[in-house]
């Protein structure tokens, strides 16, 4: 018989989780205990493990989605067996999304009102906006996670993000990251040195890429 695997309830006040990232595909060979995602609150970054031994037959849910706790997150079990029964009922969430357009409009209508407030948000969002495994590995690669265009919910960064930004940035040589660093310039896409290698004599325009790889 297939045995769901839970979002698990991580703190008192903890209502869902990010699942930031899969580790397993279905199909694949898992034992107890084994890694099968890494799922996020507000605060921290977890691994969910498995609590079975077995195939994974089936992923509920995607990566940037909001799962509730407690929650069946995936199915594993012997390869054929039936999860229809397993699969979450996610219809429940649509009323919930038609009740906050209905208010946001009434809240809107007061104008002059709520622009204080919603001006303001931008600014404490930011930090919501980021998720914590993400904002490490941006701070560890010496990128400003503020400054990444984040593909989670609502626009949050999460830990992807980050990797597609480290992957994007340039190459330099020791003496062209200096020029960055001290002269305020960039390097061009690809440069003149080895296998793309942004040198020296490449740093012609302006604005100095903090971070980039030496």
């Amino acid at each position: 018989m297939a045995t769901p695997v839970i979002m698990p309830r991580l703190g008192q006040s903890v209502e869902d989780c990010i699942l930031a990232e899969w580790k397993v595909a279905p199909g694949a060979a898992v034992e107890e205990g084994a890694v099968l995602a890494v799922i996020e609150t507000d605060k921290a970054s977890f691994d969910l493990e498995s609590t079975a031994t077995g195939t994974v037959l089936e992923l509920f849910w995607e990566e940037g989605d909001d799962v509730p706790v407690l929650a069946n997150v995936l199915a594993v079990g012997e390869e054929g067996e039936d999860t229809s029964d397993l699969r979450p009922q996610k219809e429940t969430a649509a009323p919930v999304a038609a009740v906050e357009p209905a208010q946001t409009p009434a809240t809107s209508s007061d104008a002059p009102t709520p622009v204080a407030p919603v001006a303001a948000s931008p600014s404490g969002s930011s930090e919501a906006g980021v998720s914590p495994r993400a904002r490490k590995l941006a701070l560890r690669s010496g990128i400003d996670p503020e400054s990444i265009s984040g593909t989670g919910p609502g626009g949050r960064v999460i830990e992807r993000d980050v990797e597609a930004a480290i992957a994007g940035r340039p190459r330099l040589s020791a003496s062209a990251a200096a020029s960055a660093r001290e002269a305020g310039l960039e390097p061009p896409a690809r440069g003149k040195g080895l296998a793309g290698m942004a040198l020296a004599g490449d740093m012609l325009e302006p604005g100095a890429i903090e971070g980039a790889e030496v």
